[in-house]
């Protein structure tokens, strides 16, 4: 699946909002260095997935502590959104639309020299 072949897509209805509460969303290398050059490298983790025979380690939102919300979901809003930071999971998921395969599409991003290297510096840095 290629991710820009995907619109961006925008919604603040219950159940986008409630995506978010559930799980925070994947974002590409260039997301999350985007992200940590915003400051916020401390709102993320590293985090191990595998899929058949592809593995590696990908960026992603922390949770908020004891739940699995994103850190960045405040007051039912994406903080990231009017900065222009939005993962690309967020940007190509919608409630009408159902994610299939944009999940592991953006893993796959991680799979790559770019991806394994961000990975490997943001796990020494910790």
């Amino acid at each position: 699946m290629n991710l820009n072949n995907i619109p961006d897509t925008e919604c603040k209805c219950k159940i986008c909002v409630e995506m978010c509460r559930d799980v925070p969303c994947w974002g590409t290398p260039d997301d999350i260095q985007a992200l940590i050059n915003a400051g916020y490298r401390n709102k993320l983790k590293v985090q191990y997935w595998k899929n058949g025979l592809t593995s590696t380690y990908i960026v992603i939102p922390t949770s908020k502590e004891h739940k699995r919300c994103c850190i960045f979901l405040e007051n039912d809003l994406c903080m990231l959104h009017d900065k222009g930071l939005k993962p690309t999971e967020a940007r190509k998921v919608l409630c009408s639309k159902p994610p299939i395969g944009v999940h592991n599409a953006v893993a796959l991003t991680w799979n790559t020299f770019e991806g394994r290297n961000l990975a490997s510096e943001f796990m020494e840095d910790k």
